[in-house]
């Protein structure tokens, strides 16, 4: 929901502020995805099955390899550890740095080696290797199988730098218009919240260019200088982050590419996927800011 890791959106943006940091955004993020989870879901779910009743696509059946068991899959827990082990890793860093600073920076063998497993970078590249170890004793793939599938994956992984490199570029060029500090002056003598407008400026941005990730990107770095300015504390920068993602799933459509992804794998027509989806992306990014917004109650922004 472009709040955590691994969705490159919040990492990029994370690098425009001065007092930014992964694990402690993963701490805010993560409690607040689950909420929303279990607001939005239960809720939207029951009504679209209503509102679009449209049956389950092909692919979600269960096939005769798979019930009769000759395909051999991971149990469950261990799929989910794989999936949640870089979110641990740097959740345990980020704890570390926060509960004792003096040890954290000590230098001693064992705090470098604990934060060298929170890096993000180390973190993920310890869920892939654990992947593949689970999917070669479990399901017996062979390592040439699943180095033909790494291979095949990286196409999809050049167009995801791409579209980060085409936002780096896109928020540089807003940066240099000076559009920076007329927020940061318009913030000031209006007194609106600097999350409010970073969730605006963030659906603004998503809205015309159809990515999330470019959306994150550009209004980061237009607040990034204004933080900076005002002094904002790190807490705060952690709740804009997260309020600029939830700005960032508003209301795909037609300019979004995941908009006809979904309506592809669903068997979905344009008006059904907008009912669905984009309703659905709609509620998510309100939900999630309003949780942003009721934790800033707490939080001091300078």
């Amino acid at each position: 929901m472009s709040l955590v890791r691994p969705h490159p959106g919040p990492l990029a943006a994370l690098s425009c502020f001065r007092d930014a940091n992964v694990g402690m955004t993963m701490m805010v993020g993560i409690p607040i995805a689950i909420l929303t989870i279990a607001i939005v879901g239960p809720a939207f779910s029951s009504f679209a099955s209503r509102w679009v009743p449209v049956g389950a696509p092909e692919s979600f059946a269960v096939s005769e390899q798979d019930r009769d068991g000759s395909k051999r899959l991971p149990p469950f827990p261990l799929a989910v550890a794989c999936i949640l082990l870089p979110a641990v890793l740097m959740l345990i860093a980020a704890i570390f740095e926060i509960a004792d600073p003096t040890a954290y920076h000590s230098g001693s063998a064992w705090s470098q080696a604990l934060i060298f497993l929170g890096k993000p970078e180390i973190a993920l590249l310890a869920a892939l290797l654990l992947s593949m170890g689970v999917l070669g004793g479990v399901g017996h793939i062979p390592f040439a199988t699943m180095n033909r599938s790494l291979g095949e994956s990286l196409p999809s992984v050049a167009g995801i730098m791409l579209i980060v490199g085409g936002g780096g570029g896109y928020k540089g060029v807003l940066v240099d218009t000076g559009i920076g500090s007329i927020i940061g002056s318009f913030v000031e003598q209006s007194h609106i919240s600097i999350l409010l407008l970073g969730w605006l400026i963030a659906i603004f941005v998503r809205v015309a260019t159809g990515s999330a990730t470019v959306s994150i990107m550009t209004t980061a770095g237009i607040l990034g200088p204004v933080m900076d300015g005002m002094g904002a504390s790190q807490p705060a920068v952690v709740l804009l982050v997260l309020a600029i993602g939830a700005g960032s799933i508003f209301l795909s459509h037609v300019n979004d590419a995941g908009f006809w992804l979904v309506k592809e794998y669903f068997g979905l027509d344009v008006g059904q996927t907008f009912k669905t989806w984009s309703v659905l992306e709609c509620l998510l990014s309100v939900v999630i800011f309003l949780l942003v917004m009721a934790v800033s109650l707490f939080v001091p922004i300078v």
